[in-house]
């Protein structure tokens, strides 16, 4: 009697959820918590049969395709676990629908085409991203590369994310087109993100782990991709704050533009932060006790080396050594500003911690930045200054809240999460100057005006 209910139970549910399928409705609330206990074993040939394009494919289904799809997904949950049940549900689906819309494709690495969308995730979930960005992440290759339509990933995702799969669509095959066709798709790709911010998010991380991977192509295209990057990539991710992306993107660059002179920076680099080593060391345990006098046990100390490429171009524009740079190395202090009640403004916090930072050790003059008060034009926040080790080494802190640094690290992705329309509406203002194409005389200046970052001294 219990087997038969058993299967009575899963026949039961997967004929709902072919039901909620072709009515597009898939939420927690219309599919019920015994269906969800079987996804996706049960149902992939339902997903497959209601999915026009894909439903050839239900006969190559193997026992290993869903062991491999479950182990995806078991990576992949634990980096998302912030989001709903219904999302984390869609987001399940997603990776059933790339995983078979991919099937019989591979990367040039041999490995299976799906290991990229997944990576895409996998980089979108570290910055926090929401559910529709990582879906569409998941699902940014399946219209170009696949049968799948938009109209299916809209009927089975919303409108969002149909939106996120068409903007990132649009400048996929870029380097495939001439000079014209490529900086008209990057216009129209320009355009779209304005439209949903989120769209360079999906991009960004699809470019980062193309970047990661580069070493599989030919020398040629791996040169054009890395200039590409510099060129148009990095900026972008400078553009929306995004600091994390926009330093690997240009160390992957630089090491394969100019290999030799990325090792010669790497190797002084290491000797310097070697030399620093023990200096850091006292000066944190002498930092703690400051700050235990003002944020007990209310901060986190972080320790950031410059990135290899920003090390060295500032090394040239400055016509210096990389080991002359005073803020090669810095300090991190990262208050949690949920405790500051008895303050009108939690920034406040940060004031007060630099003043006691230069009463205790010599800063040297005019390092000091008031990026609080005066934002980048990218929504970065923080106090900067540096100081003198006991070795007379320069050394540069930095002093912000948790809400700044999250944004200082994510950017634009970390917007959505502190829910303000203004600060992501602000993140992409500068896309305003595409309301003036007809003003520039190409759409390479167009793109240049538009990714042009000012001087950093």
């Amino acid at each position: 009697m219990k087997m038969f209910m058993f299967i009575f139970l899963n026949i039961l549910n997967i004929k709902v959820f072919g039901f909620f399928l072709k009515n597009n409705i898939i939420s927690r609330q219309s599919v019920n918590f015994l269906f969800l206990q079987s996804f996706p074993e049960k149902c992939i040939p339902t997903v497959l049969n209601n999915v026009h394009s894909l439903n050839n494919l239900v006969k190559n289904i193997k026992e290993n395709d869903i062991i491999e799809l479950n182990n995806y997904y078991d990576k992949l949950k634990p980096n998302i676990e912030y989001l709903s049940y219904s999302e984390l549900d869609k987001v399940r689906l997603s990776l059933v629908i790339a995983y078979y819309a991919h099937y019989n494709q591979k990367r040039l690495s041999s490995e299976k085409f799906i290991i990229h969308p997944y990576n895409v995730a996998i980089i979108l979930s570290e910055l926090k991203c929401d559910s529709d960005t990582i879906i569409g992440g998941i699902l940014h290759d399946t219209v170009e590369d696949t049968c799948v339509t938009l109209n299916e990933i809209e009927r089975l995702f919303g409108e969002n994310v149909r939106n996120i799969v068409y903007g990132v669509t649009k400048v996929t095959k870029c380097g495939n087109e001439n000079e014209n066709a490529y900086e008209t798709n990057l216009v129209s790709m320009f355009l779209s993100m304005r439209n949903d911010w989120r769209i360079i998010l999906v991009k960004l991380a699809d470019r980062l782990h193309n970047m990661r991977t580069l070493e599989f192509m030919e020398e040629k295209k791996q040169k054009k991709i890395s200039e590409e990057t510099l060129e148009i990539y990095s900026p972008l991710a400078h553009r929306v704050g995004m600091w994390n992306i926009r330093n690997e993107l240009e160390d992957l660059s630089f090491k394969n533009l100019n290999p030799m002179k990325y090792k010669e920076v790497v190797d002084n680099r290491t000797k310097i932060i070697k030399n620093y080593s023990q200096n850091i060391d006292i000066l944190k345990e002498k930092l703690k006790n400051t700050l235990s006098k003002i944020v007990p046990g209310k901060y986190d100390l972080e320790y950031r080396t410059k990135s290899i490429y920003s090390a060295w171009k500032k090394a040239e524009r400055n016509n210096c050594e990389i080991s002359d740079l005073k803020d090669l190395i810095a300090i991190r202090v990262i208050i949690n500003e949920d405790w500051v009640f008895n303050l009108a403004e939690p920034s406040s916090i940060c004031f007060i911690i630099l003043s006691k930072i230069h009463k205790e050790w010599k800063y040297v003059p005019g390092t000091v930045k008031d990026y609080i008060n005066f934002p980048k034009q990218n929504g970065y926040q923080s106090l900067h200054t540096t100081i003198l080790t006991e070795n007379n080494l320069p050394l540069e802190i930095q002093i912000r809240t948790k809400k700044m640094h999250n944004i200082a690290e994510n950017g634009t992705a970390a917007h959505w999460k502190y829910k303000s329309e203004k600060l992501n509406k602000k993140s992409v203002s500068w896309l305003n100057i595409l309301d003036e194409r007809d003003k520039f005389v190409s759409k390479k200046s167009l793109i240049t005006s538009a990714l042009k970052l000012p001087t950093i001294k």
